[in-house]
């Protein structure tokens, strides 16, 4: 008896607050509800929810604020998450409309000349390539030049052949006798200076560029060839090889070279006996 007369005043607020409210809230009202019905009717128990569904809901979230009163079959953080997809994908498609996905394609001429480059120099690797192309003022990555580098096997004997040299013409320790012996031969030694400690490690480096770069390609017949031989690399060193250590420039701050207006086409020039090249346009005749 107690509850039936607690349930009749609220059946009569109800009614009051229904009669209250908004027609067009009361549409919305029975619009949602009778969506809610569909989708509990259309698949048993448990609703399938749609895409139409999810779409239904992210509009009547933007145009009604009690949207969330007469939700039952989803929770309301599922309806904002639906909402948040939809705008990310909304400005994905946005900022993909009229272009390709992806990177550019890299045009056909200059993965030719990557991979010239790679045939005509072939102790260069991808580093090398890409300082000579932007010396040509040619935008590319070096991550796309060492996509189109052709795969070489790695050369097996050629740090043998160096540690039978050294093992056959070297000290392991540079002592007195081994400067007596170089001051018989005519050559001075040079101590490392004690206030430049760098010194060591720049000359190894330098000694090392030498030999992978010239020595363990050339046969070196006397003195007079050797020194025909250093003097071209050290021009070739300062004037046209790219450093990684100065941004791929070189030492001599060589210039990129201006593509000729009209048709125009990229020459190689011998560098060192033709171990090595430098590449520049020329106009085409």
């Amino acid at each position: 008896m107690v509850a039936v007369m607690f349930k009749v005043p609220l059946l009569l607020l109800g009614a009051l607050v229904s009669a209250c409210r908004n027609h067009a809230d009361l549409v919305l009202e029975i619009l949602a509800l009778r969506q809610q019905l569909a989708a509990f009717a259309s698949s048993g128990r448990r609703p399938r929810v749609t895409n139409a569904d999810r779409w239904f809901w992210i509009v009547l979230r933007r145009r009604w604020a009690r949207w969330s009163d007469v939700l039952i079959f989803v929770k309301p953080e599922t309806v904002i998450r639906w909402h948040r997809a939809g705008f990310r994908r909304y400005w994905t498609w946005l900022s993909r409309r009229g272009r390709r996905p992806g990177r550019p394609p890299t045009d056909r001429s200059v993965r030719d000349l990557i991979q010239r480059m790679a045939t005509e120099n072939p102790t260069w690797g991808a580093p090398r390539i890409h300082g000579e192309l932007r010396m040509l003022g040619l935008e590319v990555s070096e991550r796309t030049v060492s996509r189109y580098v052709p795969r070489r096997p790695p050369r097996r004997d050629a740090g043998q052949r160096w540690r039978t040299f050294l093992q056959n013409h070297r000290d392991t320790i540079f002592s007195a006798p081994v400067v007596s012996t170089m001051t018989s031969f005519g050559i001075q030694p040079a101590r490392t200076a004690w206030t430049s400690p760098w010194h060591n490690g720049v000359a190894e480096r330098w000694i090392g560029s030498v030999r992978r770069e010239l020595l363990d390609h050339v046969v070196i017949f006397n003195e007079r060839h050797l020194r025909r031989r250093l003097t071209d690399y050290v021009a070739y060193y300062h004037d046209d090889r790219t450093h990684l250590g100065l941004d791929k420039a070189t030492p001599a701050s060589r210039s990129i070279a201006q593509r000729p207006a009209g048709k125009a086409g990229v020459v190689a020039l011998p560098r060192v006996g033709g171990l090595h090249h430098r590449y520049a346009w020329r106009a085409a005749a």
